[in-house]
């Protein structure tokens, strides 16, 4: 955002603005944990020696 866009943002703009970088960092933070979920059951399957020969062709 340059600096013209800043001094024109009102103070509604400025927590609309605000919002929605909480709401990305939430949704960035949730995505991260469900990755790492994945990963760990990935994990667990793999030593469980699941999904090895699993036939992907439809």
């Amino acid at each position: 955002m340059g600096v013209d866009s800043v001094a024109m943002m009102t103070p509604a703009m400025a927590v609309a603005v605000r919002q929605l970088q909480v709401t990305a960092e939430m949704q960035t933070a949730v995505m991260q944990q469900l990755a790492a979920s994945q990963q760990e059951m990935a994990a667990m399957l793999a030593e469980q020696g699941i999904g090895r020969n699993v036939d992907i062709q439809a």
